[in-house]
Parts: C-alpha cells; sequence; structure tokens
C-alpha cells in the first residue's frame, strides 16, 4: 500500500531581511507535506524519495555547513556501546558523528535498537513483543525517547554549538496505530509554532511525514511525538498506541546567524595613489580619494584615516599622507590597504611658508 500526498498549506512564519542587523518580518509561506504509509519500505519508499528530491542531494556527515541538501539519520552506524541495552548520548550526532542536531527529551533518555547478535533487536530489550510489532524501513536499527513520547530535535551547524536551520524534516516512523497522535511539530528561530502535521496509521506497518517549508520559513526546533504512551514492559492495546522511529531526513542546517561562525576576513582594494600639485596659491592641494571596493560574505564596513589624523575631505598637505583603508564584517573579521596622496609644488613656484 502506498500513499502519496503532496499537500500545499499556508502559514503565517517568518522571514529575515539583512540590512545591518537581522529582523524579523511576515512572511506567508508553503508548507509542502509528503505522506505514506504501507506494509513495508516499498510502501513508503515513492514518499521518502519525492520528500529527498525535494530537499537536495545528500551531504556527507561532516562538520561545517554545505549551506544547501541534506542530512540523514538511519541509526545504523551507531556503536553498540551507545545502543541498547546503553542509552544514546543526546548530541552523539553533533559530537560524534557530525549532523547538526541535538535531542531533548522530558523522559530519561533515548536509545538505539541493538544489532542481532548483541542484545535483542527492535527493543526486545525492553519488551519482547515489540520486534513483532516495529519493522525497519532501513535495517537494522530503530531509535526511541525513554519515559516519554516527547523528542525535541534542535538544529545547529554541524559540529558546533552555533544555532541553524533547515528548511525541511522529515522521519519514519513504525507501527502508528492511532491517527492524529504521532506528529511532527515545527518551530521558527524564535519558537513559533509553524504548525502540526500527523503521520497516517498503519497497524504493524511504516508511516512516513515530511514537511518542506518553501515560503523563506527557517525552522529552528521539531518537537516529535511518538504515540500516547512510551515504551514499557506492558503494551495494552487498542488504547495505547507506542510508536518509535526509524530515518530522519531533513534539509542541511545553516547558521541562523551566517556570520556568527565567520573567520574568513573581507577583500579590500584600494583606490589608486594620487599624486597632485598645490591648489593655486595655497599650500595644500583638495583632493578627492575615492573609495575602496570591498567585499565579503557578511555585511562590511569601510573606514579610512589619514596619517596626518585629518578628516579624509579636509586639505592635504605637500608631502605624501598615508590614507589607511580598513574593511570588517559582521563577525569582527578585518582586512587593511593603504593608499597614498602626494601632494607637490609646481614647478617655478614659490613654496608658500
Amino acid at each position: 500500500m502506498n500513499n502519496l500526498r503532496l499537500v500545499a498549506r499556508f502559514n503565517p512564519g517568518f522571514a529575515v531581511l539583512s540590512v545591518i542587523l537581522i529582523l524579523p518580518s511576515i512572511s506567508f509561506g508553503a508548507p509542502v507535506t509528503f505522506s505514506g504509509t504501507g506494509a513495508n519500505p516499498a510502501g513508503i519508499q515513492a514518499s521518502v524519495t519525492a520528500f529527498r528530491t525535494a530537499l537536495g542531494a545528500l551531504n556527507p556527515n561532516v562538520a561545517g555547513s554545505f549551506g544547501s541538501g541534506r542530512r540523514e539519520i538511519n541509526w545504523d552506524g551507531v556503536p553498540d556501546a551507545f545502543s541498547a541495552p546503553n542509552n544514546l548520548p543526546p548530541n552523539f550526532f553533533n559530537v560524534n558523528s557530525p549532523r547538526g542536531v541535538v535531542f531533548l527529551t522530558p523522559g530519561t533518555g533515548f536509545q538505539v535498537s541493538a544489532n542481532v547478535g548483541i542484545a535483542p533487536v527492535r527493543f526486545d530489550n525492553i519488551n519482547p513483543t515489540y520486534s513483532a510489532s516495529f519493522q525497519t524501513f532501513s535495517p537494522q536499527r530503530l531509535f526511541t525517547a525513554l519515559g516519554s513520547t516527547v523528542v525535541d530535535v534542535t538544529f545547529f551547524v554541524p559540529g558546533s554549538t552555533t544555532p541553524a536551520f533547515v528548511n525541511g524534516f522529515g522521519a519514519v516512523f513504525t507501527d502508528v496505530d492511532v491517527n492524529s497522535v504521532t506528529s511532527i511539530q515545527f518551530f521558527d528561530t524564535n519558537n513559533v509554532s509553524l504548525g502540526t502535521f500527523s503521520a497516517d496509521s498503519f497497524n504493524n506497518g511504516l508511516s512516513f511525514i515530511g514537511v518542506v517549508f518553501n515560503g523563506g520559513e527557517r525552522m529552528g526546533r521539531v518537537r516529535i511525538t511518538s504515540g500516547n504512551a512510551p515504551l514499557g514492559p506492558n503494551d495494552n492495546p487498542p488504547g495505547v498506541d507506542e510508536v518509535v522511529m526509524d530515518d530522519f531526513i531533513y534539509g542541511e542546517p545553516v547558521a541562523v546567524n551566517p556570520c556568527a561562525s565567520d573567520t574568513t576576513p573581507p577583500t579590500i582594494v584600494c583606490p589608486s595613489s594620487i599624486t597632485k600639485f598645490t591648489d593655486s596659491g595655497q599650500s595644500t592641494a583638495s583632493v578627492n580619494p575615492g573609495t575602496p571596493s570591498a567585499s565579503d560574505n557578511c555585511l562590511v564596513s569601510v573606514t579610512g584615516v589619514r596619517s596626518d589624523g585629518k578628516a579624509l575631505n579636509a586639505p592635504y598637505p605637500i608631502g605624501v599622507t598615508i590614507i589607511t583603508w580598513t574593511a570588517k564584517d559582521f563577525a569582527g573579521n578585518a582586512a587593511s590597504c593603504s593608499q597614498s596622496i602626494a601632494v607637490m609644488v609646481p614647478s617655478g613656484q614659490r613654496r608658500l611658508p
């Protein structure tokens, strides 16, 4: 069974206009929803593939932001030392394997299911019936919070503590029995909700829900709710719906303030040096030194300082005056260049005192 839906909805969001500071302004976006259910991985593959295509190419699991594309977590490469019956560190996918996410739960922690031959699989270590209900999308590990149904996923530039945003997030769920309970809620970088999107049910099967925001919204966090009861030794359906997760798929984390982690200085090119005669009857010359060209990946300002300490538009004395031009970006990186202004007395003219 394959249910592929692409639904556009309009919600208020936030965009940013960079002039001098990054400021919020109101815009309207169109979240596009991808969802599917099925008895096996093939049943949701079309939905997952369409979502991946919407986000862009898969990026490697390295520190830093690629600016576009997507990241994924399928849990299968987690070391046995961080898998059931052991807990997964909440920052594992930002420190150990940098993918720009940190987890938080009101429960007691997080767990990735064990591999065959290491410990009971698919959370049978918690309840020996779970492997009959929980299947994988990408074998062979699954993920859950412990003592809670809630997982908050906060985004960072991979391998750093710099806050980041993404343009889409999706997750695979297994054994969703009740509609409108398992969901993903999206929050922008100001912690304002952009909407909640629910996964459809498929008993003992797989469900996928993914949302891409194409109106400029910037998601800084998502809250995942899996079922209506945390995993435990007593499973009592149909009223109790215990759900776990497989693959996370999300847009490349990009710094909320792209200058926050910038270490690259601006480029600056000074105006050409100038040689000029004194003004008629004067011992100085009026000179327009021009303006340097400067560029940077962040906002940049340019200042000029004369070697004699006077204003740039003040008359220049006989001799050589050096102007030091400095370009400084929003992150504090700076670069400088020098321009010389040479003023001479015309031949045959007596130098005024």
